[in-house]
């Protein structure tokens, strides 16, 4: 359906989607799969900001790779092959009437009671 990994383009962001993941981690879009301690977005937009929990990245045993989003929105770097859950993007429709009755023909109706 065209979804990837969530990017968080801001602090507002990150703590919204923060505050839904009711105790659990999940995946999020980040990584530094490619370079080692370069981490970037999956769809390669800039990283605008972090939010690193203390002592993260830690690349631990040097396999971690792959950001996840904890409960209190800071970031950690996990391996690739934890289970956990994931946040996703889906692109959004823009929706164009092509029949029926003109919205503002309802802007000025008056109903009955």
């Amino acid at each position: 359906m065209g979804g990837m990994l969530a990017v968080m383009n801001s602090p507002a962001e990150n703590n919204y989607v923060a505050s839904k993941l009711m105790g659990a981690t999940a995946y999020i879009g980040l990584h530094d799969r490619n370079v080692e301690g370069f981490f970037e977005w999956v769809d390669n937009s800039p990283l605008s900001f972090t939010n690193w929990y203390p002592g993260q990245p830690n690349n631990a045993n040097g396999d971690q790779d792959y950001g996840e989003l904890l409960p209190d929105g800071t970031w950690n770097d996990q391996y690739n092959d934890c289970l956990r859950e994931f946040i996703c993007e889906v692109p959004c429709y823009e929706i164009k009437q092509i029949a029926g009755p003109l919205a503002d023909h309802f802007s000025h109706a008056v109903l009955p009671k």
